[in-house]
């Protein structure tokens, strides 16, 4: 994936108290996109009306200068580059409304930015960037291919039906996620979160570490734990689990349980 959200970074926050005023402004593009880019502390809702202009909600001297382009497919939405907001009332009140095209695939947040998809997405594969305490939130993706990327204190949420579900959830970062998926595979690492327990998936492959958790359903899976972690699945068939490094996996269900490794003050067990 192009990463989207890289051309925000960034503006320099700086706050004081103080408040102004919001006003808005339409923006019209003729040109197509697929994907929304969105950096800094800007709020972006995609609504569910088809038609219209993009609606943009902030103060006057916030319309002056956040840039809203369509480069190469995606609509990237941030501040010039060393623009400074200087009101806390300019940040919380920078909004921009979205018609939906019925064409996004791909979606990137860095920045203290959020993300909200009112509309179900359906696309053959979707991409999800989120970064630097940042918040994308989806009603529902149907795909082939789903990939989440969460770093930085990311918080992702979304239900899901697809085919190949992947998930990186890294440093600090919290992805809820529910419906089913055939194939998954989770990375989660850096005191991170992973609440999955609404998620079934066939198969399931995940990495735990690093304080991390998780909370999993599955038909069939291999869990390693390590580094001070947990994770929790419901199984049916058949569980792979490791544990090392005071880390801990318990299981619930009838499933066969195939303990790899159990070391370092670790413990596997069902609940």
């Amino acid at each position: 994936m192009k990463k989207i959200w890289i051309l925000a970074l960034l503006a320099v926050v700086a706050i004081s108290a103080s408040a102004e005023n919001t006003v808005m402004k339409a923006f019209k593009t003729d040109k197509e996109y697929t994907a929304i880019g969105v950096g800094g502390p800007i709020n972006v809702i995609v609504e569910e009306r088809t038609e219209g202009n993009i609606i943009i909600r902030a103060t006057e001297k916030i319309l002056s200068v956040i840039e809203l382009k369509v480069e190469d497919g995606s609509l990237n939405i941030s501040f010039p580059k060393g623009f400074e907001v200087k009101r806390w009332s300019d940040l919380v009140q920078a909004e921009v409304y979205i018609p939906y095209n019925g064409k996004l695939r791909e979606f990137g947040a860095v920045g203290c930015a959020r993300i909200e998809v009112k509309p179900q997405i359906t696309a053959k594969d979707v991409e999800v960037e989120c970064a630097a305490a940042s918040r994308i939130e989806l009603t529902k993706v149907t795909a082939d291919k789903i990939s989440i990327d969460a770093v930085g204190a990311g918080k992702v949420s979304l239900a899901v039906e697809c085919t190949s579900l992947e998930m990186d959830v890294t440093g600090a970062s919290t992805v809820t996620i529910s419906g089913k998926a055939t194939k998954c595979e989770a990375d989660v690492a850096g005191a991170s979160t992973l609440n999955a327990e609404n998620l079934h998936c066939s198969q399931l492959e995940a990495e735990v570490a690093g304080a991390s958790s998780a909370d999993l359903s599955a038909d069939m899976a291999e869990v390693e734990v390590s580094g001070a972690s947990s994770a929790d699945i419901a199984c049916t068939t058949q569980l792979t689990a490791s544990a090392a490094g005071a880390s801990t996996v318990r299981y619930s269900g009838d499933c066969q349980v195939n303990i790899r490794n159990n070391s370092g003050a670790s413990t596997i067990k069902k609940k």
